[in-house]
This record gives C-alpha cells, sequence and structure tokens, in this order.
C-alpha cells in the first residue's frame, strides 16, 4: 500500500473549531460562524414533505427487486457489517447512520456498466425532480438532519453515493437526496472539483472492469498537539486532539475528511485490486495525485469503527493495490469546469447574462470547449429566441 500520511496531512492544521476539548484558545461552537470556507449565498428552503417523483415515462420499465440485488451486491459478495445499529437499506444503496453525528457512518453500494451505460433512447431519471428531504427510512426525528442546519452554513450537502451513479430509476435518484442517510456537509470547492474528480473516475471503473464495489464517507482525524506541555514525559504518547466544527441547530458534524473504498471485480467474478482513499474536506489543489491519498483499509476501519468486507476476511489485507491494477489518473479540472459552465448556461435568465458567461467560457483559452458546452449554448440560445417572438 502507498504511504499516506502526506495525504492526511493535507488540510488538518487549518483553522478548527474545537468541540471535544475545551480551552481559553478554542471557543464554544454555539451559535460560533464558521470561517474554513467562505460564506455562501442563502440557500432557498425546500419543503419537507416526502420526495417528489416524476412521471412514469422517465423511469425504466424494470423491477425494484432487479436493482436491489444489482446495487446491493457488495453485501453479497464481500460482506457488510450488517449487525451494526441503525441500518438503512435504499433501493440502490446501503446506509450506516450515525444518530449522534446527524450523518451516514458509511454508505455502501456496487455499480456495474449496465447500470451507467444507459441508452440514449432509454428515458434517464432527471435531478430537477429531486429534492433535499430529512425522511430516513428509520431514522428518528430527533436525530436527522434538516435543510436549515446547512442554510448559510458555509458548508454543501454533499453526496456520499452521487447522484451521477443513479440514473435509471427516479426512486433510485430520489433516494440520494436524504440528508442523513447519504449526505454530510463538504467544503463546496472540494465538493465541486477534486471530490467530484473522483465520483467521475469511481463510477468510471465500472466500464473498466466487470463491477466495483463501493463503501464512502466521512472520517474524523485527530491532529497531534503541536505544543505539548514541557513535563510531558518523553516516553508519553503525543496527545491528540480532535477538532472540527458542528452546523445548525442540529450540530450536525462536519467530518475532517472524506473516504472511499473501491474493490475491482473481473469477468471471472474475481477480486483483483482494493484502493482505500482518505481525501481532506477542504480545497485540494487540483493538479495533486490521487494517490497522494491512499490509505490502507485498516486505517479507513479504525477510524469508521467497523470493519468490512468479512467475506474475504482471510485475503481483504492482501489484495493488490488498485492504482497498480489500472491507472488513477482523474479526469482534468477543465472537465469538471466546462461542466460547470453548462449548468451555468442552463441556468441563464436572460440572452445578455448567457453571452457573459459565453464570452467567459471563451476568454478561458481551454484547450478544446466541449460539444456539450457548444450545444447548451445553442440551446439556451434558441430559448431565448423563441421568447422574443
Amino acid at each position: 500500500m502507498k504511504p499516506f500520511l502526506t495525504g492526511l496531512a493535507i488540510g488538518i492544521s487549518s483553522v478548527l473549531i474545537s468541540t471535544s476539548i475545551p480551552s481559553k484558545q478554542t471557543p464554544s461552537t454555539k451559535n460560533q460562524e464558521i470561517i474554513s470556507v467562505p460564506p455562501s449565498p442563502p440557500l432557498q428552503p425546500t419543503p419537507s414533505s416526502a420526495i417528489e417523483t416524476s412521471s412514469k415515462s422517465i423511469q425504466k420499465e424494470v423491477t425494484e427487486e432487479v436493482y436491489n440485488k444489482e446495487y446491493h451486491d457488495i453485501a453479497n459478495k464481500l460482506g457488510l457489517p450488517m449487525e451494526s445499529a441503525h441500518i438503512e437499506k435504499y433501493s440502490e444503496f446501503i446506509s450506516s447512520i450515525d444518530y449522534s453525528k446527524r450523518i451516514p457512518n458509511w454508505v455502501a453500494y456496487t455499480l456495474n456498466r449496465n447500470l451507467l451505460d444507459v441508452p440514449s433512447d432509454v428515458p434517464k431519471a432527471d435531478r430537477q425532480f429531486s429534492r433535499f428531504v430529512s425522511e430516513c427510512k428509520n431514522t428518528p426525528v430527533e436525530f436527522r438532519a434538516q435543510n436549515k442546519d446547512y442554510w448559510n452554513s458555509g458548508w454543501s450537502r454533499g453526496h456520499l453515493s452521487p447522484a451521477s451513479d443513479h440514473r435509471l430509476r427516479q426512486e433510485g435518484l430520489n433516494e440520494t437526496f436524504i440528508l442523513s442517510a447519504n449526505i454530510v456537509p463538504q467544503n463546496m470547492n472540494n465538493n465541486g472539483n477534486y471530490w467530484r474528480r473522483f465520483e467521475m473516475y469511481s463510477g468510471g471503473l465500472a466500464s473498466q472492469f466487470e463491477k466495483v464495489h463501493i463503501i464512502t464517507g466521512p472520517l474524523f482525524v485527530p491532529v497531534e498537539n503541536t505544543n505539548p506541555p514541557s513535563s510531558t514525559p518523553s516516553n508519553v504518547p503525543p496527545i491528540k486532539w480532535m477538532t472540527y466544527p458542528v452546523i445548525g441547530v442540529d450540530e450536525v458534524h462536519v467530518p475532517t475528511h472524506l473516504f472511499k473504498i473501491l474493490v475491482v471485480e473481473n469477468s471471472k467474478q474475481e477480486i483483483e485490486a482494493i484502493g482505500c482513499f482518505a481525501v481532506p474536506n477542504e480545497p485540494i489543489p487540483s493538479k495533486t495525485k490521487l494517490e497522494q491519498f491512499a490509505v490502507p483499509l485498516s486505517f479507513i476501519e479504525q477510524k469508521v469503527g467497523a470493519q468490512f468486507f468479512h467475506k474475504i476476511k482471510d485475503t481483504k489485507y492482501q489484495l493488490p493495490f488498485l492504482c497498480e491494477k489500472t491507472s488513477c489518473e482523474m479526469v482534468s479540472q477543465e472537465v469538471i469546469d466546462q461542466l460547470n459552465y453548462g449548468y451555468k448556461i442552463k441556468a441563464a435568465k436572460s440572452r445578455e447574462e448567457l453571452e457573459t458567461i459565453w464570452s467567459e467560457v471563451q476568454s478561458r483559452n481551454f484547450n478544446r470547449i466541449e460539444d456539450h458546452l457548444t450545444q447548451a449554448w445553442s440551446n439556451r440560445n434558441e430559448e431565448f429566441k423563441r421568447v422574443a417572438l
């Protein structure tokens, strides 16, 4: 396994708010403004009603039983700690929920190319019909996160199982927006850039291999006290501090890191490799290699407090490292930037705003403006022309 201490060192020395060890230098978290990211514009409240669903016309006609089996294959093939408290099974992922932190301990699911390679003539699930909601399957109301916990907090609502991995059924897509079951407070820059590239890489493994089994979740990594008392004996292990913000009236805990465990399987149903990564929950320089955040499986298990993959317990720590079996090169930041411009173009409220966005795109000196971006601009421009008639 690749060294991982370098990766963990990134970001954990920034200014954070202690939630565990009070001191004169560490103010209370109550009503404390979070300063690790710039404040965001107010998020618009969303209804706390049941998850909205789209018409049947945008859903592929396949039984829920089939999807449960495919997405839940990780439990059957490798084994999950299902005896843990607060397990909730959704149609396309399994979640272990931490009632005290109001976020998942981990989320697990399996991808294969059949779940991602959607034919162009097959209607897809559409996230415009999805809303962030607090209604979990079994979690009591008093232990759920709410949208208002995130409003004006400076943190985004970050998916663990990304919406892009759930394209075929509206119900499956909608469930990824359930707060305490699949969402954590995530640094906005990280969510929209480095982590998004990581999500695209993870989903892409389902096209390279027969299957990719994924476990993802938050980590809380302590930092060493850099100024221990001079009286501390040299043979005493260094004291570590667990420091992180909490947000909202429900005190939703903000993880220091996010993790992914990726296990790939070949066409012979053999496990080929494993990759475990712990990414700091902060902006990451775009040129940072994914391998820099590689960690042993045992590190994640210790921090999460759970043992994964009991069905392959004799071999799980000896599996080849993923980045030695295939490239761990993620898509470039330029690809993400153009996707983001595509969203801005589709959301443009006037022709003037559209032209401003397009001028900015042209000024970026991209190696190549992707076809999808040009098409999005053309489509939006035509819409404004029709409105003007």
